[in-house]
């Protein structure tokens, strides 16, 4: 008799997505789990969501949601040639997640590179969130960390995640401070460069459409 999480697929159409919205509506399945499956939070992804929320906005009961978001990639894209990326796991809490699961990237098979490029490979996925910028920068360009903790973060896996997942702990908290004291979190994304840089500022646009159609539920 316990109550389900339903499923919210991202791999559907938008008509499609708001038909399973209306499905769940009927059966009062208000506990939504959504399973990035690896993948970021992107400018699709959040129209795909705020088309789900509609369908529940529109019947009065957006309240009643009950949002989990798991599985999401750490960054929207990845270049072993740069020396920053944009994040993606710390924007699930503006897109309506209300326990958000750790993050996961796809697994990739690097067999058969020589020592010069696991070290560059290692060197690039041994990155740190800025909570400043919303871009995770490779360990060895950050200036503000001594070169120990710097070696600690590139040689050692488990401490590199650890610590990304108390900057995102600590900026979800900062967002929910922001929102509670202003009572929206709009001019504080602005600030951030990567959404004001990523592809013309579409990211940013669609998350502050879905903010506003989620103002009255937060």
């Amino acid at each position: 008799n316990k109550p389900i999480f339903a499923p919210l697929p991202l791999k559907f159409s938008i008509s499609d997505i708001r038909k399973i919205a209306k499905h769940y509506l009927k059966k009062e399945y208000y506990n939504i789990w959504i399973d990035f499956e690896g993948k970021a939070v992107t400018e699709y992804s959040i129209a795909l969501i705020r088309r789900f929320y509609q369908v529940f906005d529109n019947a009065e009961r957006l309240k009643d949601l009950v949002v989990i978001a798991t599985n999401i990639r750490r960054e929207i894209i990845s270049n072993i040639k740069k020396d920053y990326t944009p994040a993606s796991d710390v924007l699930a809490s503006i897109i309506g997640a209300n326990i958000i699961g750790v993050n996961r990237e796809p697994m990739k098979r690097i067999e058969g590179r020589n020592v010069i490029e696991r070290d560059k490979l290692r060197e690039h996925k041994a990155r740190i969130l800025d909570n400043k910028s919303y871009y995770y920068y490779k360990v060895t360009k950050i200036n503000w960390l001594n070169e120990e903790f710097k070696n600690r973060m590139l040689y050692d896996k488990k401490s590199n995640i650890t610590y990304n997942l108390l900057l995102t702990d600590k900026e979800f908290e900062k967002q929910s401070i922001i929102f509670k004291r202003e009572g929206t979190i709009k001019d504080y994304i602005r600030k951030k460069k990567m959404l004001n840089e990523y592809k013309n500022r579409v990211l940013i646009k669609a998350l502050l459409n879905i903010f506003e159609d989620l103002t009255n539920w937060f």
